[in-house]
């Protein structure tokens, strides 16, 4: 992907011996407690091997330890980018560059997929399921749960704060153009796990924040907070 670090989880549909064999990669639980709204966002590479057949991705969600799913996408490769993200090729598909995946080049845009009807809810776990056509292998990374619809690239005007270095090895410095405007700094992990929280003085307008023991390489949510104001930011730790 475009993030920093080289591997992904895949599925070998390449090497399979089965047209329809099925897997499943499946979150540990998830809390959106205090979400009014969520957006389930990951990165795909896929190439179909056969103009005739497709592999598919499922994605499902359970509110109850996964006694029951329901079902919020379901994709497959028309020939037309639906799935893809490079053209057919017939020799084993391995992403090289950031155009073989969703955020870049040729085919199907990355997924952003609402979870609001689970929004408030503690208990959550999300199923990645594949279905084999005998293609090529299936990729993905850098999965997250965020709190606003998938549109911080492209709303970066909104965004009244800044931060540096991103991404980063750990500690960043977080500023804004105006003292007074937020109380409380705080740190949502890709599952929407609260990581780190601290107040933010009314005489300030900067902070410096040093990387926790506990963090681990992924992308994390900045949110500034308080005295009428609300302000998001994605940060990258590699």
């Amino acid at each position: 992907g475009t993030t920093p670090g080289n591997t992904a989880a895949a599925v070998d549909f390449y090497n399979y011996f089965f047209i329809g064999e099925r897997d499943r990669l499946i979150s540990p639980p998830i809390s959106l407690q205090g979400f009014t709204n969520a957006v389930l966002e990951f990165q795909h590479a896929y190439a179909r091997r056969s103009t005739t057949m497709t592999d598919s991705l499922i994605v499902y969600v359970s509110d109850d330890c996964g006694t029951t799913w329901t079902k919020i996408l379901s994709a497959g490769e028309d020939g037309n980018g639906s799935l893809a993200t490079h053209p057919n090729t017939g020799s084993y598909f391995v992403p090289e560059v950031p155009e073989d995946w969703c955020m870049a080049g040729w085919g199907a845009s990355c997924f952003a997929l609402d979870l609001t009807p689970w929004a408030g809810q503690s208990n959550l776990k999300i199923a990645f399921e594949t279905y084999s056509g005998f293609g090529n292998p299936l990729y993905i990374d850098n999965i997250t749960i965020s709190q606003y619809v998938g549109q911080l690239e492209n709303r970066q005007d909104e965004v009244d704060f800044r931060v540096y270095p991103n991404p980063t090895e750990g500690s960043f410095t977080v500023e804004w153009d105006q003292s007074g405007s937020y109380n409380r700094l705080s740190l949502t992990d890709h599952l929407g796990r609260e990581v780190y929280q601290v107040p933010v003085s009314a005489s300030v307008k900067k902070m410096v924040v040093e990387k926790q023991k506990d963090w681990s390489p992924g992308i994390y949510i900045i949110r500034l907070s308080g005295n009428g104001n609300n302000a998001l930011k994605k940060l990258i730790i590699y």
